[in-house]
């Protein structure tokens, strides 16, 4: 969704996109003010959402083929481990996540590595995918309107909610304590509802 239109959801949920239908100038009831404020309210909710209520999935592969060589995108460390730098939006990695993959690019359950930080993760020489969750884009500080920030509708409608908010607190208690209950609900149904995990049965046992 462009910028623009974040911009305008977050003015029209505090009625200060239009009067009579006219579009209302930034130099009105500090606008420009609560505009300047939008993105950095923005990022804060994309965080709170991503990291604690909907996280995002995502899939990197690192290391390469040569089972002896340095990996092509990592360094290694006496051929029994390299150390590969993991994508800049990984936050943490997925819960059996990693697999590692054979010379046919079948994947197969691995558990042989070792996080270093937020940075890097060190393997055995080999090819891996690595399924983890990411930290959301972020939008600059100064946006055009026409910035597109590649995010789900409803995790942008959820932010702004939380913008609007926070922009209510100084003036509106009612309208802030409105906005903050409608942004909590929207948290709430967008929780994901438990899901069945398929697993291979190793022993059956007749009784």
């Amino acid at each position: 969704m462009e910028y623009g239109a974040i911009k305008r959801q977050v003015l029209e949920l505090l009625d200060q996109y239009t009067i009579a239908g006219e579009e209302i100038s930034p130099a009105y009831n500090h606008q420009s003010d609560d505009i300047h404020r939008v993105p950095n309210l923005i990022n804060q909710a994309l965080v709170d959402i991503r990291t604690g209520v909907l996280p995002e999935r995502a899939v990197c592969q690192v290391g390469d083929s040569q089972s002896d060589a340095d990996s092509q995108d990592g360094t290694n460390l006496g051929g029994v481990w390299i150390m590969h730098t993991l994508p800049g939006d990984f936050w943490r990695p997925r819960s059996g996540g990693v697999r590692k993959l054979d010379g046919q690019n079948r994947p197969a359950p691995f558990n042989q590595y070792q996080l270093i930080g937020k940075k890097s993760v060190l393997t055995p020489p080999g090819r891996y995918l690595i399924e983890y969750d990411r930290y959301p884009e972020q939008l600059p500080a100064n946006p055009n309107d026409h910035y597109n920030l590649d995010e789900d509708p409803e995790v942008i409608q959820a932010a702004c909610l939380y913008a609007a908010a926070m922009l209510a607190a100084r003036e509106d208690e009612t309208l802030y304590s409105a906005l903050y209950n409608a942004y909590e609900s929207r948290l709430t149904r967008m929780i994901p509802a438990p899901a069945a995990e398929v697993r291979i049965v190793q022993d059956v046992y007749a009784f």
